[in-house]
């Protein structure tokens, strides 16, 4: 039996290399159009189906068919889209500001891995400036949502630095 920790693990794993399958710099060319989608790149961007082969041109995202539901509450897409603003991916130019926004959305929305993301963001700094209580905070949120005692112990450490 998979413990349910590797189990998340694994599921997140899974996300990621999906998603960095698309980040190959061959996938996608200023001439393509990322404003369509088709269906099976759709159920990634915004339903979080992760399927095998899912790589390349065939996972173009659709920028403005996110952004369309992810501001209608689709925590998935507006996960999706944090990641490629953080990621500077799929003809979407690097901006934190834009990824935080994106984050944000889905982690008020209850996303798992954008309040995962926002905490760390905040406790490394990296595109933001560091801030440990605003990582603190996004870490409670996670462990609100789903508890994980890696991030049990990130919140010990963060409180016992915040102490200090």
């Amino acid at each position: 039996m998979v413990q349910k920790k590797s189990y998340l693990a694994l599921k997140y794993v899974a996300s990621i290399t999906a998603l960095s399958c698309t980040l190959n710099s061959h996938s996608v060319h200023a001439s393509d159009n990322v404003f369509t989608m088709k269906e099976f790149a759709r159920d990634y961007w915004l339903h979080g189906k992760v399927g095998e082969g899912l790589c390349g041109a065939r996972m173009k995202p659709g920028i403005k068919e996110m952004k369309a539901a992810a501001n209608k509450g689709n925590t998935i897409a507006a996960f999706r889209l944090g990641q490629l603003y953080e990621d500077g991916s799929w003809g979407v130019m690097q901006d934190f500001d834009e990824a935080i926004r994106w984050y944000e959305m889905a982690a008020r929305g209850k996303n798992h891995f954008a309040t995962l993301s926002l905490a760390t963001i905040y406790e490394l700094g990296r595109g933001a400036e560091k801030d440990l209580t605003k990582a603190l905070y996004w870490f409670r949120q996670a462990q609100a949502l789903q508890y994980d005692a890696f991030i049990a112990g990130k919140i010990k450490k963060l409180e016992n630095e915040l102490k200090k």
